[in-house]
């Protein structure tokens, strides 16, 4: 007998054969029920930590025959109605639903949620004498009374712990709580490579054998201990000394970072740097204080706290949850006060294009300090400073603040009294929801609406895998969250992963797989996520070891094991990439109900990839194909064969003509920008890719099965120590029926993959363009554009002459702004700056839509300097609606002024 994790718990036994399954008649038919958990079932059941111990392998040796039983279960339980004519004729009736948006919404007019009244402060990282500090739980609590600590959070030490003495604890804190108080255990231990964590709550177990070490001193098989607690708060101490082992974007399951953190009374950091990367991870997170405390007398000397907003219920809450649930409920503070933070708007649940005014984001922020405020940063991660306000030392402050939906934003403030305490808030997502990339709630996998895949833990780069987008039917789309695999439901879905794997004379460089242990390390950095265009890009120089995974033989789950080590760099190429995900035509919003409304102008997906390779020795290529990029695979299974008309058909547009025959084996080499796909008579699904930008042979295989693998070189070219060699590719994934070359062709010419990043790229002068992009009738998405000389100063936008007509705000990297704009017929569009300033400090929000009734457009103009500036404010002349329009003001420093428009 066991549990999900069963690997975990110690099995039990009982003395008689247990009832395994039940059944019984029910109304005119029957009724089955088993035990047996879905993970072991349906849902993962031939992952490695769950290896179908119900279907057939059993306790590995004596076999299972659970499939047997759920077979003749549901055969048993369907006779009846089997035998009723009148079971088997429903059809499904066509609703008629029309689709209606709101034309407008007012932010302007919406209040900003409130903090909670009241407050408790408490310390978390206490160390009693169960673990060689000082004094009892009591003896801690009694002290911090005096000094108006209402919880503390004890983190006693693992090497001097056992189960009986954590069960003491236990005991001791729930002796010490009440309506006023409140006593949370936990534990901080050392994981499989030495790094410190803690881990508290009340559902924390103590480790046992099963996921220690072998000498039992550490924490070997994390993942499972924190699954077994519940994901109960969690987090690493040392950033700083894990960045020297591996790269923390790789890392999983934790959910609290500290700001700071003490050992005692020694302030080993303050920064909020940590915080911020874990947001940029796209990660749930929540910031804390770590105290380090191992004596009660010195409960009264600590001056960092953690707040938490509320009361014991809120306390409770955010000391026991599930990570991302509820972790900005609390913030550490040396001495600031957050009374207000938070905005209207911030969690956009409209289209893009369909509502005016969504776009808007009212934010508030309010602070006090019997010390006086000296100023307020307010940042959106990875460290991009919103805002800054110079309060002048006034004991309180209060003021709201304008943002825009431009891009995802993980938005969080660094407040710094006079005598330079500090207040590190949580963070708020300003999100617009339909187009969002993020992690599910164990901070592991990358889900979303945008439909790209990923797993961090196993070093994989999102790529197209699209079976999200097309369930069961092929006319459906995102039905179900990214966290669920499709192979499972008996869909057809070909997708395409990166795969760079260098075949040379002098080496094999591979990218790696579940079968090996040596991995190319890919630190994911998600650099804008928009509500068209997202990009994210990675740069792998080492690799690493997932040895530690193994338990005996056997290979487990990646993400039961601490963190995989650097081992070392990469022996023969560098591999850069940088990836752009394109927003599809779906209709998310109505996808749970109407998927056929949801998918009637969905022609699939598209994301590209810029591959550059850098080689760190002279080489000699070898292999049919030296240096793979990509594959692509055509489902080849009983369901999804050539017999039953799958993978039945090639086209590819090569150096020697287009091909056209049945996919037997087949090599080939592709024309700079040409296509090849994989299509199927019994479905209209297919990967496409178009590949283009690389000096060298762009080579191509293709099973007699669909597999195709798509690479370049040729053997025996010599590469130079120091040569870069770029590589581009779309990924297309279409539901659309592109049956000819004509057509395919078509589809690749939209992608600019032979030149530049694969978008449409067109220069700015004076901060903006005009420009008319040709019709595009082949598009599956809405095309992509590239505007480059654009500011990041708060006001990019692009304006659809004949679409929209309204100015969209959206995200701008490196002087690049990046949005798609449909071009199924020819289309006139305004892209750019809508605001310019002649001092390149100052930021811009412009408030067109949304605004409350009565109010005029306005724009809020932010000086975050600590010097007063005059500055002009203009707008190009050729904007729609607003051009050539001037503005000066005079902005205090640290400050906003707002301006409206006449």
């Amino acid at each position: 007998m066991g549990s999900k994790h069963s690997f975990y718990l110690d099995p039990g036994s009982i003395k008689t054969a247990p009832p395994l399954a039940a059944y019984r008649d029910f109304g005119k038919g029957k009724i089955f029920a088993v035990s047996a958990n879905s993970m072991h079932v349906f849902d993962n059941c031939y992952a490695a930590g769950w290896p179908g111990v119900f279907e057939h392998y059993g306790d590995g040796k004596t076999p299972s025959d659970g499939h047997k039983l759920l077979f003749n279960a549901i055969r048993y339980v369907g006779n009846n109605a089997r035998k009723n004519p009148a079971v088997g004729n429903y059809k499904e009736k066509n609703l008629n639903l029309t689709l209606t948006f709101p034309a407008k919404s007012s932010p302007g007019a919406a209040a900003i949620p409130a903090l909670p009244s009241g407050e408790w402060k408490g310390l978390i990282g206490i160390r009693t004498r169960l673990s060689g500090g000082k004094g009892s739980v009591a003896d801690f609590v009694r002290e911090a009374k005096k000094h108006n600590i209402r919880f503390l959070v004890f983190t006693e030490l693992f090497e001097n712990m056992d189960a009986a003495k954590f069960a003491q604890l236990k005991k001791e804190c729930a002796a010490v709580s009440n309506a006023d108080f409140y006593a949370c255990p936990g534990l901080e231990f050392p994981d499989g490579n030495g790094l410190r964590w803690v881990v508290w709550g009340e559902r924390v177990p103590f480790p046992q054998q099963s996921v220690l070490s072998a000498d039992g001193k550490r924490v070997h098989r994390w993942g499972v201990y924190i699954s077994a607690c519940g994901r109960a708060p969690n987090g690493p101490l040392d950033f700083n000394a894990l960045r020297k082992i591996a790269d923390p974007a790789n890392l999983w399951w934790y959910s609290h970072i500290p700001a700071v953190v003490r050992r005692d009374g020694k302030t080993l950091f303050a920064s909020a740097r940590d915080f911020d990367f874990g947001l940029a991870d796209l990660r749930g997170i929540g910031v804390y204080a770590f105290c380090g405390i191992s004596d009660p007398g010195k409960i009264g000397k600590e001056h960092i706290f953690n707040i938490i907003p509320g009361g014991k219920v809120q306390t409770k809450t955010w000391l026991n949850t599930k990570n991302i649930d509820n972790c900005h409920l609390g913030y550490p503070s040396s001495g600031p006060r957050i009374t207000a933070w938070g905005a209207a708007n911030a969690f956009n649940q409209f289209l893009h294009n369909r509502t005016a005014g969504t776009q808007r984001i009212r934010s508030k922020i309010a602070v006090s300090s019997d010390d006086g405020i000296r100023d307020i940063a307010i940042y959106a991660a990875p460290g991009r400073l919103l805002r800054r306000f110079d309060v002048g030392g006034k004991k309180s402050f209060s003021t709201e603040f304008e943002l825009v939906h431009d891009r995802r934003m993980d938005v969080y403030a660094v407040v710094t009294d006079i005598k330079g305490k500090k207040a590190f808030s949580p963070s708020w997502k300003a999100t617009m929801f339909f187009y969002d990339i993020g992690r599910c709630t164990d901070n592991l996998n990358l889900l979303g609406y945008s439909t790209m895949h990923g797993h961090p833990d196993r070093h994989d780069y999102p790529a197209s895998m699209r079976e999200f987008e097309a369930r069961s039917n092929p006319r459906q789309a995102v039905l179900v969250g990214i966290d669920t695999s499709a192979e499972d439901d008996g869909s057809f879905y070909p997708y395409a992963s990166l795969v760079v794997n260098c075949r040379t004379t002098e080496g094999i460089q591979f990218w790696g797989n579940h079968a090996l242990d040596n991995f190319s390390a890919h630190p994911v950095r998600f650099n804008f996520t928009g509500s068209g265009v997202s990009k994210v890009s990675s740069n792998s120089t080492y690799r690493v070891s997932t040895r530690n995974r193994h338990i005996g033989k056997q290979r487990k789950s990646y993400s039961e094991a601490s963190i995989f080590p650097n081992t070392g760099k990469q022996p023969l190429f560098n591999i850069k990439l940088e990836s752009y995900l394109l927003r599809s035509r779906i209709m998310p919003h109505v996808s749970l109900t109407a998927y056929w409304l949801a998918a009637d102008d969905y022609q699939g997906g598209a994301m590209i990839h810029n591959i550059t390779l850098t080689a760190q020795k002279d080489v000699v290529l070898k292999g049919d194909i030296p240096l793979e990029m990509l594959t692509c695979h055509i489902k080849a299974s009983e369901h999804f064969n050539q017999k039953q008309g799958y993978g039945t058909r090639i086209i590819a547009d090569t150096v020697s003509g287009i091909v056209d025959q049945a996919p037997s084996k087949l090599r080939g080499i592709l024309k700079d920008c040409g296509f090849l796909t994989v299509t199927s008579k019994k479905s209209p699904r297919k990967m496409i890719i178009v590949a283009g930008g690389s000096k060298l042979p762009i080579r191509f295989t293709v099973q007699e099965n669909g597999m195709v693998m798509l690479g370049l070189g040729t053997a025996g070219m010599k590469i130079a120590k120091g040569t870069e060699i770029k590589f581009n590719c779309a990924v297309l994934s279409a539901t659309a029926n592109f049956t000819s070359a004509d057509q395919l062709q078509a589809l690749a010419k939209i992608y600019r993959v032979s030149s530049g990043n694969g978008l449409h790229v067109l220069q700015a002068s004076g901060g903006a363009v005009k420009f008319t992009a040709d019709a595009e009738p082949f598009a599956i998405c809405d095309t992509a554009f590239a505007i480059k000389n654009v500011e990041d100063n708060g006001s990019a936008c692009y304006y659809e002459f004949n679409g929209t007509r309204r100015f969209i705000p959206s995200p701008v990297e490196s002087n690049t702004l990046y949005f798609q704009t449909d071009t199924r017929k020819k289309c006139e569009v305004w892209a750019g700056n809508l605001f310019l300033c002649d001092k390149k400090e100052i930021r811009i929000t412009p408030v067109l839509y949304g605004l409350a009734k009565g109010q005029k457009p306005f724009i809020e103009i932010h000086n975050p300097t600590d010097k007063k500036l005059f500055c002009q404010v203009t707008v190009p002349v050729d904007a729609p609606e607003f051009g050539g329009m001037k503005i000066q003001a005079e902005i205090p420093a640290g400050s906003s002024v707002f301006k409206e428009f006449k």
